[in-house]
């Protein structure tokens, strides 16, 4: 089955907090049904969600009058129950745009964009983050990950292989396209920036990226949020071993369309 919670519309409304659901069997979809007077999360996009064992975790994003969220929800995909999980320790700063990846029970977050509040320029509106923050399910408590180099980046793909996660591109603090490749070891905690050899893809934001194997696949995205916006379509790889980017010739005649801002998954 596949679960979808939060979003706007087309007319910049917020979606409301039912969570949606796919079955992928009968396809057929259905909506969860919550008492209104039972605790769920407020309405929101531009958050992140992961599965670990068998629950959606949800954390911060973007809600109506531009309000920035840092609070972490549970959704028991058997019950469908939602569960506000209150930390027990300092949790990250209110943030949208980052990227989360889960690992066994616990799950990693990385990066996005802070409002005003929490910059660290007074002068910003958009503060771009550079830490990383480590959620432990079972015990419930969050631990922040200092790196010396870790990366300031939004909009980027995020993805673990094994005792690595490696994050790509992204947008900066001044709302430059990236196209570095740094990885984060759940070993030693530290981030660094990985050196590629031959061809490498145009710096982007807004691309997806999923995990095959031993390797990071990246498609689309765009390269300034400036009119007129230019999008892409092509697909590259990532060879986590060699450290090497290959770009995939497809070849069929269709293929999709240049996007930004939408979704992958792998099916093995």
């Amino acid at each position: 089955a596949i679960y979808i919670f939060g979003g706007m519309d087309a007319a910049g409304h917020f979606t409301d907090s039912t969570v949606r659901i796919h079955r992928v069997g009968d396809n057929t979809w259905e909506a969860t049904t919550i008492d209104d007077s039972a605790s769920k999360p407020r309405p929101r996009a531009f958050h992140s969600g992961v599965l670990v064992q068998g629950q959606m975790f949800v954390f911060a994003g973007i809600g109506p009058g531009n309000e920035f969220y840092n609070d972490l929800w549970c959704l028991d995909l058997v019950s469908r129950e939602w569960h506000f999980r209150r930390p027990l320790s300092d949790p990250p700063t209110p943030r949208a745009f980052h990227g989360a990846v889960a690992l066994g029970g616990k799950f990693l977050i990385h990066g996005g964009h802070a409002n005003s509040r929490f910059a660290v320029d007074p002068s910003s509106t958009v503060e771009i983050l550079g830490d990383t923050w480590q959620y432990d399910t079972e015990f419930g408590r969050w631990t922040h990950f200092p790196s010396a180099l870790s990366p300031l980046i939004s909009h980027f793909a995020m993805a673990a292989i094994g005792s690595w996660v490696f994050a790509f591109a992204g947008s900066s603090r001044s709302s430059t396209a990236l196209g570095t490749v740094y990885e984060f070891s759940t070993q030693s905690l530290g981030w660094q920036q990985q050196v590629s050899a031959g061809l490498m893809p145009i710096p982007r934001f807004g691309h997806v990226g999923v995990v095959n194997e031993a390797h990071f696949i990246v498609h689309g995205g765009t390269i300034s949020d400036q009119d007129p916006q230019v999008f892409l379509g092509d697909l590259w790889i990532w060879d986590v071993q060699w450290t090497y980017w290959t770009q995939i010739t497809p070849k069929s005649a269709t293929v999709p369309s240049p996007r930004a801002y939408h979704a992958v998954v792998t099916l093995e």
